[in-house]
């Protein structure tokens, strides 16, 4: 007995899955949520990925004691950017001071930056 193409997928929104449809024109292609698939034999249907979280990342901004020179510092994590050190070595012997800690909310699937928070 052959099964229906789309077996597999019917079987998984029967079971709740989110169920996806590509549709397509000239120049672009999308994925779309349908509630009632049709399950054309000629149609691509997937099921809906998971939404990958927010990418946050923390940065520090720096003064430096000689001039007016501006630095930035980072780290990948919040821990790791609370556990730096508030005074680093500059050129021409100055220091930067970290003054303001600054953190940047970026959306993992379109890397655009979604907020800025000083902190």
């Amino acid at each position: 007995m052959a099964y229906h193409i789309h077996y597999d997928l019917i079987i998984a929104w029967a079971q709740g899955a989110q169920i996806q449809q590509r549709v397509s024109n000239v120049s672009v292609v999308t994925w779309v949520d349908v509630q009632h698939p049709l399950w054309d034999p000629l149609s691509e249907y997937r099921i809906k990925p998971e939404a990958k979280p927010d990418f946050i990342k923390y940065v520090g901004v720096g003064i430096c004691d000689k001039g007016d020179a501006v630095r930035l510092t980072s780290a990948y994590n919040k821990q790791a950017y609370l556990s730096e050190i508030s005074k680093i070595d500059g050129e021409n012997g100055g220091k930067y001071w970290i003054n303001s800690k600054i953190k940047l909310t970026i959306d993992s699937e379109s890397r655009t930056l979604k907020s800025v928070e000083i902190i």
